[in-house]
């Protein structure tokens, strides 16, 4: 009697065909699927990112060439502007502009002192206390004309003795600013 061999039940055939080819279809989604799928997924992230970049600098670039535009009218703005900053030296004539503005009002100026430049990066300050007297209506043409005419001297303060009618006698003390163009700052109380 010859041994034949058995053959496995064919269910167990399609069974060990079917494990087989979900173990390769595995083996290809692993080895080949997933790591197209990751790449895809790496694009997609930096075609986002280069384009949010792309956004950025578009923004950036719009910015600049705004602020560009604005510099340039600025910058024409300023040769317009008729106010040119003295320098330090014409703290005298700066005085006698004040006591000349003054004295056409109707003021008579008792005091004009000077005190320490402050130094800045574009301007220097130097106050300039002033007292004086004189009709209560001439202080104010004074005030009046001062702003027109000497548009780089600021009033800080003033302190007012008197009745505010026109006409009438007034005792006055100012405090100046005069804004001088950058340099050496000094005291400039000594020079009068």
């Amino acid at each position: 009697m010859t041994h034949q061999p058995r053959l496995p039940n064919p269910r167990t055939i399609d069974a060990i065909a079917v494990v087989t080819c979900l173990a390769l279809a595995a083996l290809v989604f692993v080895v080949g699927v997933m790591p197209l799928l990751e790449q895809r997924r790496q694009q997609r992230q930096t075609r986002q990112h280069l384009a949010h970049q792309h956004q950025q600098v578009e923004t950036t670039q719009a910015t600049l060439s705004n602020m560009r535009d604005r510099q340039r009218d600025l910058e024409r703005s300023l040769e317009q502007y008729p106010l040119r900053l003295e320098p330090i030296d014409n703290l005298n004539r700066r005085l006698a502009r004040i006591t000349e503005v003054a004295n056409h009002a109707g003021l008579q100026l008792d005091r004009l002192r000077p005190g320490r430049a402050q130094a800045g990066e574009h301007f220097q300050q130097i106050p300039v206390a002033v007292t004086g007297h004189g009709p209560y209506d001439a202080l104010a043409l004074f005030l009046h004309n001062a702003r027109e005419q000497l548009p780089d001297v600021a009033l800080r303060h003033i302190d007012i003795q008197g009745r505010p009618d026109p006409g009438a006698q007034t005792s006055f003390t100012l405090e100046l600013t005069w804004y001088a163009a950058p340099g050496p700052g000094g005291d400039t109380s000594a020079r009068r």
